[in-house]
């Protein structure tokens, strides 16, 4: 019986990792083998032995992890929703909440709002560019050929975040902001409540309870995050180990932006630059050094925010943005995060010129030799680069440290 991940991918035609996501998109399997969305593809097709092997090495790993999320919905159209329901749904929810929630986990109450479209996509795409801030990470979604607009309200359900009130005027608000546009059945106003449980059968007799407020309910099977991690970091290093780190640089794997366009080849994208650096006699360590320099000179500075106007170091000012998170090498380097965290603009101040660029480009730069594909909006141009940078620089550069 397969215990670790490495008896797995000793199994001949091994191909690839999976988590929730089209096999295909790592070149088209002979067969693949799921539990739960988690799963191996292969490139020849398996024996029962080999396939059951698979199996008990996924259930071992994938179903200690299972979870159910019971979810109650209301679902009335926007103007006739009224504060006395949401006030029901509200008072129940904060009932489960005080008795401890009966062995549920992360109650949660949430509500969007759904505009039908029917074929209309380019009224329903123009609708998405006008809602204002009470409508939320908005979607267009194709249902049978129908067009929906599906955002999130900004309306705080929860007892203990707004009043009722409160939420009655964010109602007002929202049905303001989506106007009188023509559509193709009333606007619909979805709330949903919802908790989570280690058990199938816990889940189940919380549903009555769900069931006595008018909401439709049912439970859906999950995988716990934590699983998930597991299994993508596993993924990720095998990818990495078997050459084939230029799949987690396609967008929406690492980044979302990525690091190469969907169709970019890493290979090119590392001969072009190389030469174009060799044209300039120019070396990725010196491009890489030269921008830790200066940003690391500005890294030490009170002043170092984007909209402060930067630093001026030397003949250079620099910009920082900051963020939230960290982006990591697609080569699962480990590097120092706080790299990871900042963009950078760099203006010389003799010719106006400006470079741009995240901050985990030196390590990428110095390490891989990687400046990101063309199609990255990331990308960091060589020969843009050294002639904002002033490289080659010259004896007299580096005597004075300019």
């Amino acid at each position: 019986m397969a215990t670790y991940p490495s008896d797995i991918e000793e199994i001949p035609g091994f191909m690839d990792w999976f988590v929730g996501e089209p096999a295909a998109s790592r070149g088209e399997p002979a067969e693949s083998v799921e539990v739960h969305g988690f799963g191996c593809s292969f490139s020849r097709s398996l024996t029962e032995e080999e396939r059951a092997e698979v199996l008990d090495f996924l259930r071992s790993h994938v179903d200690p992890y299972k979870e159910y999320r019971l979810i109650g919905t209301l679902s009335l159209p926007l103007a006739e929703i009224s504060m006395e329901r949401i006030d029901e749904i509200r008072t129940v929810a904060r009932g489960i909440e005080v008795a401890g929630g009966h062995g549920g986990r992360w109650l949660s109450l949430e509500s969007s709002v759904i505009l039908y479209f029917g074929t209309r996509r380019e009224a329903a795409e123009k609708k998405l560019e006008t809602l204002g801030p009470r409508v939320y990470g908005t979607r267009i979604v194709d249902s049978d050929g129908e067009c929906l607009l599906n955002g999130k309200l900004q309306i705080p359900l929860r007892e203990d975040l707004g009043t009722s009130a409160e939420v009655e005027r964010y109602i007002a608000l929202a049905r303001k902001e989506i106007g009188d546009d023509e559509f193709e059945a009333p606007p619909r106003f979805l709330a949903e409540l919802s908790m989570l449980f280690d058990e199938r059968a816990a889940a189940e007799a919380m549903r009555p309870r769900f069931g006595a407020i008018g909401l439709g309910t049912k439970v859906v099977e999950e995988i716990h995050k934590m699983v998930r991690s597991t299994v993508v970091a596993w993924q990720q290093a095998w990818l990495v180990t078997s050459g084939r780190v230029e799949e987690l640089m396609r967008p929406g794997v690492l980044s979302t932006a990525g690091f190469l366009g969907e169709a970019e080849r890493l290979g090119d994208v590392l001969k072009e630059d190389a030469s174009t650096l060799a044209a300039l006699g120019v070396t990725p360590a010196d491009v890489a050094g030269r921008i830790r320099e200066i940003v690391r000179a500005a890294l030490g500075s009170r002043k170092r925010e984007w909209e402060e106007g930067g630093d001026v170091i030397g003949r250079f000012r620099v910009r920082l943005r900051h963020w939230g998170g960290y982006q990591r090498c697609p080569w699962l380097c480990t590097s120092n995060t706080a790299w990871g965290s900042f963009d950078f603009m760099i203006e010389n101040r003799r010719t106006g010129a400006k470079l741009e660029g995240p901050g985990l480009i030196v390590h990428l730069i110095a390490e891989h030799g990687f400046f990101e594909g063309k199609e990255s909006p990331y990308r960091v141009d060589p020969r843009h680069a050294a002639e904002v940078l002033g490289l080659p620089r010259t004896f007299w550069d580096r005597l004075l440290r300019r």
